[in-house]
């Protein structure tokens, strides 16, 4: 299973590799400290803040997916590289699937939409920044989230992480062939 750029791309030598399992886990980590940091924030009442950190730690979390599949040769490197730099794809490769080519169930195609706006982006981008609503009447980060809002974004991390822990044990895998094996 790969993704369509992957296939693409042709031949080439899975990337595998110390580096790459270092860099997969060190997003993880990032995404788990994140997240910590995220719940001390929401503690004294600051939920804006505390959503975008979780946010982040999410976004983190996608971003470490797609190294583990880059790992496991089944992304594209220009896929891989995005994934430092582009948000979308983050989120969005948190939503992928395998679509099963016809007639067998051996090569499946990892799907993912780039395009699909994630609803969430529009609460990050509020926990961040002032804007305006009915007759340019400002509205402040702490006006436009709630604590509510915040914990939902830190419980989804910690249960995106769970899930991936999770399939690593019982898979002895990382990324999409852990996940969907």
């Amino acid at each position: 299973m790969r993704t369509k750029a992957r296939k693409e791309q042709g031949a080439k030598c899975p990337p595998g590799g110390e580096g790459l399992l270092r860099l997969y886990y060190a997003c993880l980590e990032n995404a788990r400290v994140l997240l910590e940091e995220a719940e001390l924030l929401l503690k004294p009442g600051s939920a804006a803040r505390a959503f975008a950190l979780a946010f982040t730690a999410y976004e983190e979390i996608g971003k470490s997916q797609v190294v583990a599949d880059f790992y496991n040769d089944q992304v594209a490197e220009s896929e891989f590289a995005s994934a430092f730099r582009l948000h979308h794809l983050k989120l969005a490769y948190l939503e992928r699937v395998v679509r099963l080519s016809a007639g067998t169930l051996l090569e499946g195609t990892i799907e993912y939409d780039v395009r699909k706006l994630n609803p969430l982006t529009g609460r990050r981008n509020d926990a961040l920044y002032v804007n305006y609503v009915n007759g340019f009447e400002p509205r402040s980060p702490a006006d436009a989230i709630t604590r509510d809002q915040a914990q939902e974004m830190i419980d989804a991390g910690y249960e995106e992480l769970e899930s991936i822990a999770r399939a690593e044990e019982l898979n002895g895998r990382i990324g999409s062939k852990g996940l969907f094996k």
